[in-house]
Parts: C-alpha cells; sequence; structure tokens
C-alpha cells in the first residue's frame, strides 16, 4: 500500500506468527505500517501497535480496516471520492515541497482529493498516501525506484491521480474476517505503561527501528506529509533516536 523503508517481510512474519497460539494478545511497539499487526489480526489474536509516526499509523489503521469489508463496497466508495474530487473548485495549493515532483495538473487532481480526505475511510486515506507515492514515481517518467526518490526529470509527465488512486484501491484490497480486537496508538514505545495495562500482553513481535540510520521522514515522506498537513520537521525529531536509547 505504501513503500515504507525498512519494512519486514510479510511472508517471514506470517511464517513466525503461525507458530503463536491464536487468541492470545500480540503487541508489536515499533508497528510501522503494520506488518506484524496485520498478520498477527488475520491470524486470529488480539493486537495492538504503537508507533510515533503519524504516516505509518494511518497505513496500519487502514490494513486493520479491511476486516469484515466487502470488495464492492471499497469500490463504491472509491468511486464516490473520485466524482466528488472531480467537482471540486476550490482547493488549498499544494505546498511547495511536495508541488515540485509533480505535473501541474496532476498536482491539482491530488490537491482535489485531498479536500475529500476526511471523509475517506480508513482504508482509502492509506491508499490516498500510496497513491501520492507512486504518481511521484510516475510524474517523473518512473526513473525512481519504488521506495527511493530520485533526482529531479523534467519535463514532467502528466499521470492521472484519479486513476491511480482507484486501481490501487482495487489492488490492495484483502477480504478477511476477524472477530478479535486491534488497536493502534500513535505514541511513544517508552510510554508502554501509560497505553497499556501491565501483563496483559502474551507475545512481543516487531522489527526495530533503525534509528538515526534511517530517517523515516525522507523519501515519498517528503512529499506525502506536507499534502497531509503533517510538520515533517517535527516528526523526525521524534523519529530520529539513538542507539544510547535503545535499551531505554
Amino acid at each position: 500500500i505504501y513503500p515504507y523503508r525498512g519494512k519486514i517481510s510479510a511472508v517471514d512474519t506470517a511464517n513466525v506468527i503461525q507458530q503463536f497460539s491464536k487468541n492470545k494478545i500480540l503487541l508489536d511497539p515499533f508497528c510501522g505500517t503494520g506488518t506484524i499487526v496485520f498478520e498477527g489480526y488475520r491470524h486470529g489474536l488480539n493486537v495492538i501497535g504503537v508507533d510515533r509516526n503519524p504516516l505509518a499509523i494511518i497505513v496500519t489503521k487502514g490494513k486493520l480496516s479491511l476486516e469484515n469489508t466487502t470488495e464492492s463496497s471499497i469500490l463504491k466508495e472509491t468511486g464516490t471520492i473520485v466524482e466528488k474530487s472531480k467537482k471540486i473548485k476550490k482547493y488549498k495549493p499544494m505546498p511547495p515541497e511536495a508541488k515540485k515532483a509533480f505535473h501541474k495538473d496532476t498536482a491539482i487532481q491530488i490537491m482535489q482529493m485531498k479536500e475529500c480526505y476526511d471523509e475517506m475511510s480508513d482504508y482509502l486515506k492509506s491508499i490516498f498516501c500510496g497513491a501520492i507515492c507512486l504518481t511521484a514515481r510516475g510524474c517523473n517518467n518512473y526513473m525512481w525506484t519504488s521506495t527511493t526518490v530520485g533526482k529531479d526529470i523534467q519535463p514532467k509527465r502528466f499521470i492521472n491521480f484519479y486513476e491511480k488512486f482507484s486501481a490501487k484501491a482495487k489492488k490492495h484490497f484483502v477480504n478477511f474476517s476477524s472477530n478479535k480486537k486491534s488497536s493502534v496508538f500513535l505514541d511513544d514505545s517508552r510510554n508502554l505503561t501509560s497505553i497499556i495495562p501491565k501483563k496483559s500482553i502474551d507475545y512481543v513481535f516487531t522489527s526495530p527501528p533503525y534509528f538515526d540510520a534511517l530517517d523515516y521522514t525522507a523519501y515519498y515522506a517528503k512529499f506525502v506529509m506536507p499534502i497531509l498537513g503533517i510538520d515533517r520537521l517535527e516528526v523526525k525529531k521524534d523519529l530520529i533516536q539513538f542507539i544510547k536509547t535503545y535499551e531505554e
């Protein structure tokens, strides 16, 4: 759904989680975009995810929201959002730090749809974020990789954002059912005792963050966060920790 840096393999994750007893509570204290909590939820575990990155939390909530959802309802919502976006005449200009990555007409489409963001389901909010990344690649003639932003390619190529958004919503839909509980917290894992009752967790499974070795607000996040109205530099202050804080 979203090209998040440093993701754990979903296949490796599922292989580990299949060894866990169902009906237990699984915690991922550094959940990122939710690979571990999503696979745990599908396996029949109650899951709790915690992360300090608001963009990661958007994507995690999007994955978990697919529970007991039908493809037809997703496609209907997608079509409604697209048609409403096309008719919007008043929209905010794209922030300068994001605008440089897109064809001017593509940027208009993105900001038209941004006006509908609060009306979207959690799943479509995550799709919106991922579609921005995919479209940025296209506007730069697909010279960037799926996870890495490359040099500024001129002239920009027009990419129809509505089409990318619709195709992505259909592509990533997964039909599954679960009667378990899922909770996702935007917080610092050093505050776990204020979030989760003591002795309430059965399993802890995580892929630890890269701290100062990887900037989670760089690459495509440089475009997505400003469009969403997220202060990227403020988020970066919380995410760039150092090895000395790992034990803490």
